[in-house]
């Protein structure tokens, strides 16, 4: 099959520091505000960050000790 791109988004804390490569990769700050869970269930502020890939571009994320949620959807036909 053939594929129109992805949009990848990474959740992390508020008060983390994502890890320079991610930069690197493209990733961007939304800027926008958001909430999840913490370790403890706690509600806490996130971070979003955002990148647009082409179709077949890799996307390579450093390990990192953080706490990060990863999503990927496919790019909407126009």
């Amino acid at each position: 099959p053939t594929s129109r791109g992805a949009d990848v988004w990474i959740l992390v804390g508020r008060q983390a520091r994502p890890p320079a490569a991610w930069q690197r990769e493209g990733f961007r700050d939304t800027g926008d505000a958001c909430e999840w869970r913490d370790t403890d269930l706690r509600r806490a502020p996130c971070r979003l960050l955002y990148k647009t890939t082409r179709a077949g571009e890799r996307v390579r994320l450093t390990g990192s000790t953080l706490d990060y949620v990863v999503l990927v959807r496919e790019v909407p036909a126009p």
